[in-house]
């Protein structure tokens, strides 16, 4: 037969709700010291916390700012050359002009002075024969005629109208030897020099000389 036993309360209340016995193992009341342990465990847990979601905000905002940086200079380069190609197009187009009008204002007066450089180099040539844009020979024959004198050459002087001259040309050919000074060459070259230098397309080297 079973032996009846008298339940063991953990905790034993007087009628009045006082504690009058209490077993070890619930005796965990925690001292204000544990309190303060755990409460600054708690702190330093959420201030790491914290510190680290700031951290990777910041790398996160550090990284967009350089992507940013990358793209601004990007953009910055890119209109550093247009503003360079846009300069060089530009001087190109006012140095055709200038070009061009002194051309007409001066024609004459250059080719007799080349003419007369190289005359003075072939004296003891025995022909020479110049070159000219159509429409020049009539006018420039006389004067070629007089440098040549001054020059100290008595060969033969013919001066032709070539179709290929241009207003500011001048191919000169003796014996062995001969000389072209040709407008549209020294554009084509100088313009080469130019656009090498400032990274121009060649379609819009093409557009400009158009104009």
């Amino acid at each position: 037969m079973t032996t009846a036993r008298r339940y063991a309360f953990d905790t034993v209340f007087s009628p009045t709700g006082e504690i009058l016995a209490q077993s070890a193992e619930c005796d965990h009341k925690l001292s204000a010291g544990d309190i303060e342990k755990i409460r600054q465990d708690a702190f330093a847990q959420g201030r790491a916390a914290a510190a680290a979601d700031a951290e990777h905000r910041l790398s996160a905002a550090m990284t967009r700012i350089a992507t940013d940086m990358t793209r601004i200079n990007e953009l910055l380069a890119a209109q550093e050359i247009a503003y360079r190609q846009r300069s060089a197009q530009l001087a190109l187009q006012i140095g055709r002009r200038l070009a061009g009008a002194a051309i007409d204002r001066f024609a004459a007066d250059r080719l007799l002075a080349i003419a007369t450089d190289t005359l003075e180099a072939i004296v003891d040539a025995p022909r020479v024969t110049i070159g000219v844009a159509p429409g020049m020979a009539n006018s420039l024959k006389p004067l070629l005629d007089r440098a040549a004198a001054q020059a100290g050459f008595y060969g033969l002087l013919v001066v032709r109208e070539q179709p290929q001259r241009a207003g500011g040309d001048i191919a000169i050919e003796w014996g062995d030897g001969a000389m072209t000074w040709d407008i549209a060459a020294l554009d084509a070259a100088i313009e080469t020099a130019i656009a090498a230098a400032f990274d121009l397309p060649d379609a819009e080297r093409s557009a400009d000389h158009a104009q």
